[in-house]
């Protein structure tokens, strides 16, 4: 566990969760740092933006991933918009869905889609590393409330491997 600060920055816990998708490592790295000496007031801030991973409806990312060839340039981006939006828990199915496709433009949305989620697996494996180093039940609480997540998903794993060793410390 890291020493706390004597009084958080709370400038720079505002900008917690977005620093830590920054394509910058040390920006990323700071706010990682940041948090770990405010420690339970991170723990907050984090808990208003990280959610368990949610379900996803696959008929509905299949019906989006069939929007990204569509005649209409306005539905395309709307389909590539709302596919990014659904976040890493449609990763999969998109996955999948660029392996099949042989539309170049198709295969470009899908791929810009799955950077966004690359983008998104950042930033929830600097906020697990920061609970991690945390470690105070709030945490804790918080880790578990993120194990509980969907099944099968990123970051349902990764928060169960990181409670487990938190599980496993003196």
């Amino acid at each position: 566990m890291v020493p706390p600060a004597d009084k958080p920055d709370e400038k720079a816990l505002a900008g917690l969760w977005q620093d830590m998708k920054a394509t910058d490592p040390a920006i990323a790295y700071a706010a990682v740092c940041t948090g770990a000496t405010a420690r339970d007031a991170a723990v907050a801030q984090l808990k208003a933006y990280f959610r368990p991973a949610g379900a996803v409806d696959v008929a509905v990312v299949a019906k989006l991933i069939g929007q990204l060839d569509a005649d209409q340039f306005t539905h395309r981006e709307e389909a590539s918009r709302a596919l990014a939006a659904l976040g890493p828990e449609a990763e999969a199915v998109v996955g999948e869905a660029l392996k099949k496709s042989s539309l170049a433009e198709v295969k470009t949305r899908l791929e810009d889609v799955l950077r966004a989620y690359a983008a998104e697996h950042r930033r929830h494996g600097f906020a697990l590393e920061l609970l991690e180093m945390i470690g105070t039940p709030a945490a804790k609480n918080l880790l578990a409330d993120l194990a509980g997540g969907a099944s099968g998903t990123m970051l349902t794993r990764e928060a169960r491997a990181t409670l487990t060793r938190l599980d496993k410390r003196p």
